[in-house]
């Protein structure tokens, strides 16, 4: 009996219930790691091999993913990204944390995650004319920045070290410095503070070490 052949870019259905079937999910990251592998430039240069090297030489994780090159070779998997971002980029997260560990296989001791970051959109929209048939939806927009905040990273489970070397947790919360209203004093000196997140056993995204 020969299987039936499935046209993954036929979608059925809604876009965001189709890529998340495991068929079509498994199809999306093989295509992906292929234009990570392959893509060059007019010169014949492998590009993101080229951005991978550069990123990992400067102990960063995130590779530029210019969205003209994808829709060029891949025109299917560019318009899912536009249409459903929330879930094609952690896809291409996964995929280009693999690829990275092919070139580097150590890099995981550096940094656990790689974003996919996507730059370059072909079409840039105002902000006045942003509406609801944008929302979820991948954008450009052009902007001046008049206030800032602190950059935080995002907890699943955090643990905090006291200067006594004492360990308190875990305490399930995203957010170290809201976190911290649960901590009270340290039952081994006493201390007040201030405690520091524990990156031995705190569970993160995007970590970098704070103290509170």
């Amino acid at each position: 009996m020969v299987a039936d052949v499935i046209d993954f870019e036929d979608v059925k259905g809604q876009v965001s219930q189709w890529i998340q079937r495991q068929e079509v999910t498994r199809w999306i990251r093989k295509t992906f790691m292929q234009f990570l592998r392959s893509f060059k430039d007019e010169t014949g240069a492998s590009v993101y091999e080229e951005r991978i090297r550069e990123m990992c030489a400067n102990n960063k994780q995130s590779l530029e993913i210019t969205f003209t090159h994808l829709s060029s070779k891949y025109p299917t998997i560019a318009i899912w990204l536009a249409e459903e971002p929330s879930l094609m980029l952690p896809v291409l997260n996964e995929v280009a944390l693999e690829v990275t560990l092919e070139l580097f296989p150590d890099y995981y001791m550096i940094h656990s995650i790689i974003f996919a970051r996507i730059k370059d959109l072909p079409v840039e929209d105002q902000l006045r004319d942003l509406r609801m048939v944008h929302m979820n939806s991948l954008i450009k927009i052009r902007g001046v920045v008049t206030k800032r905040t602190g950059v935080f990273p995002e907890y699943s489970k955090i643990f905090y070290r006291c200067s006594c070397g004492d360990i308190k947790g875990p305490i399930y919360h995203s957010n170290a410095h809201e976190g911290k209203q649960f901590l009270g004093q340290c039952v081994v000196c006493q201390s007040n503070g201030p405690f520091t997140v524990d990156e031995v056993n705190t569970v993160y995204r995007n970590y970098q070490k704070m103290t509170i």
